[in-house]
Protein backbone atom coordinates (compact mmCIF):
# COMPACT_ATOMS: atom_id res chain seq x y z
CA UNK A 1 0.00 0.00 0.00
CA UNK A 2 1.25 3.46 -1.43
CA UNK A 3 0.17 6.90 -0.51
CA UNK A 4 0.94 9.67 -2.48
CA UNK A 5 -1.14 13.00 -2.15
CA UNK A 6 -4.75 12.74 -2.18
CA UNK A 7 -4.24 9.31 -3.71
CA UNK A 8 -4.25 5.51 -1.67
CA UNK A 9 -3.16 2.77 -4.04
CA UNK A 10 -3.78 -0.98 -3.07
CA UNK A 11 -2.31 -3.74 -5.01
CA UNK A 12 -5.26 -6.27 -4.83
CA UNK A 13 -4.35 -9.77 -7.12
CA UNK A 14 -3.52 -8.35 -10.83
CA UNK A 15 -4.44 -5.06 -10.39
CA UNK A 16 -3.98 -1.89 -8.97
CA UNK A 17 -6.46 0.15 -7.47
CA UNK A 18 -6.07 3.77 -6.80
CA UNK A 19 -9.18 5.58 -4.38
CA UNK A 20 -8.87 8.93 -4.48
CA UNK A 21 -11.35 11.89 -4.37
CA UNK A 22 -13.51 10.89 -7.58
CA UNK A 23 -14.62 7.15 -5.83
CA UNK A 24 -12.13 3.86 -7.42
CA UNK A 25 -10.43 3.59 -10.66
CA UNK A 26 -8.37 0.50 -11.81
CA UNK A 27 -5.29 0.22 -13.28
CA UNK A 28 -4.36 -3.09 -15.26
CA UNK A 29 -1.10 -4.34 -16.41
CA UNK A 30 -1.38 -4.96 -20.39
CA UNK A 31 1.43 -7.67 -20.48
CA UNK A 32 0.03 -9.80 -17.93
CA UNK A 33 -3.53 -9.49 -19.68
CA UNK A 34 -1.52 -10.49 -22.72
CA UNK A 35 -0.19 -13.99 -21.12
CA UNK A 36 -3.98 -14.76 -20.01
CA UNK A 37 -5.06 -13.95 -23.47
CA UNK A 38 -2.98 -16.22 -24.69
CA UNK A 39 -3.01 -19.17 -22.09
CA UNK A 40 -6.40 -19.10 -20.66
CA UNK A 41 -9.47 -21.50 -22.12
CA UNK A 42 -12.15 -19.23 -23.87
CA UNK A 43 -14.86 -19.38 -21.02
CA UNK A 44 -12.55 -18.79 -18.33
CA UNK A 45 -11.23 -15.26 -20.18
CA UNK A 46 -14.59 -14.56 -20.62
CA UNK A 47 -15.46 -14.53 -17.52
CA UNK A 48 -12.55 -12.53 -16.11
CA UNK A 49 -13.26 -10.05 -18.82
CA UNK A 50 -16.62 -9.40 -17.18
CA UNK A 51 -15.58 -9.43 -14.09
CA UNK A 52 -13.03 -6.84 -14.81
CA UNK A 53 -16.30 -4.75 -16.33
CA UNK A 54 -17.93 -5.05 -13.25
CA UNK A 55 -15.26 -3.76 -11.12
CA UNK A 56 -14.34 -0.77 -13.73
CA UNK A 57 -18.06 0.39 -13.40
CA UNK A 58 -18.91 -1.06 -10.17
CA UNK A 59 -22.23 -2.25 -11.75
CA UNK A 60 -24.10 -5.66 -10.62
CA UNK A 61 -23.04 -7.87 -13.67
CA UNK A 62 -24.32 -11.51 -14.16
CA UNK A 63 -23.60 -13.89 -16.85
CA UNK A 64 -25.16 -16.85 -17.78
CA UNK A 65 -25.48 -19.40 -20.68
CA UNK A 66 -28.79 -19.65 -22.64
CA UNK A 67 -29.16 -21.05 -26.31
CA UNK A 68 -25.82 -21.42 -26.99
CA UNK A 69 -24.82 -18.31 -26.42
CA UNK A 70 -23.29 -15.97 -23.29
CA UNK A 71 -26.06 -13.64 -21.88
CA UNK A 72 -24.31 -10.81 -20.42
CA UNK A 73 -26.32 -8.20 -18.13
CA UNK A 74 -24.34 -4.94 -16.70
CA UNK A 75 -26.79 -3.32 -14.75
CA UNK A 76 -29.72 -2.49 -17.12
CA UNK A 77 -27.82 -3.38 -20.04
CA UNK A 78 -27.73 -6.92 -21.98
CA UNK A 79 -25.50 -8.20 -24.54
CA UNK A 80 -24.47 -11.59 -26.15
CA UNK A 81 -21.77 -13.46 -27.24
CA UNK A 82 -20.97 -17.04 -28.58
CA UNK A 83 -18.26 -19.10 -26.97
CA UNK A 84 -16.35 -19.14 -30.92
CA UNK A 85 -17.23 -15.09 -31.31
CA UNK A 86 -15.06 -14.92 -27.68
CA UNK A 87 -12.32 -17.31 -28.51
CA UNK A 88 -11.57 -15.63 -31.76
CA UNK A 89 -11.78 -11.88 -30.17
CA UNK A 90 -9.30 -13.25 -26.95
CA UNK A 91 -7.02 -14.86 -29.78
CA UNK A 92 -7.14 -11.37 -31.74
CA UNK A 93 -5.69 -9.26 -28.88
CA UNK A 94 -5.53 -9.09 -25.06
CA UNK A 95 -8.42 -6.38 -25.37
CA UNK A 96 -10.69 -7.07 -27.97
CA UNK A 97 -13.07 -9.24 -26.07
CA UNK A 98 -13.29 -6.02 -23.74
CA UNK A 99 -14.19 -3.69 -26.57
CA UNK A 100 -16.61 -5.92 -28.16
CA UNK A 101 -18.42 -6.17 -24.71
CA UNK A 102 -18.28 -2.70 -24.13
CA UNK A 103 -19.45 -1.71 -28.22
CA UNK A 104 -22.12 -4.45 -27.35
CA UNK A 105 -23.82 -2.58 -24.24
CA UNK A 106 -22.74 1.22 -25.92
CA UNK A 107 -25.11 -0.09 -28.66
CA UNK A 108 -27.86 -0.62 -25.99
CA UNK A 109 -27.35 3.19 -24.66
CA UNK A 110 -24.86 1.84 -21.96
CA UNK A 111 -22.42 5.17 -21.60
CA UNK A 112 -19.14 5.82 -20.56
CA UNK A 113 -15.90 8.38 -21.59
CA UNK A 114 -13.44 6.17 -23.47
CA UNK A 115 -11.27 8.01 -21.42
CA UNK A 116 -12.55 6.73 -17.74
CA UNK A 117 -9.06 4.76 -16.79
CA UNK A 118 -6.48 2.83 -17.51
CA UNK A 119 -8.19 0.01 -18.22
CA UNK A 120 -10.70 1.61 -20.60
CA UNK A 121 -8.24 3.23 -22.26
CA UNK A 122 -6.40 -0.22 -23.31
CA UNK A 123 -9.12 -1.45 -24.44
CA UNK A 124 -9.64 1.32 -27.34
CA UNK A 125 -6.26 1.60 -27.74
CA UNK A 126 -6.21 4.99 -26.42
CA UNK A 127 -2.72 6.17 -25.27
CA UNK A 128 -1.41 9.28 -23.73
CA UNK A 129 1.39 10.74 -25.63
CA UNK A 130 3.85 12.89 -23.68
CA UNK A 131 6.37 14.86 -25.42
CA UNK A 132 9.18 16.63 -23.15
Amino acid sequence: MESEDNLLVVTAGRFLFGANKGGMTMNTQGWIRGMMAKNMEAEKFLHHVTECLCREFEMDLHVRKFEGEHVIKLGEHECRISLEKAAELQQKSPYALDRYLLDQLRAKGFEFEVTRSQYIRYCYGVFEKRFN
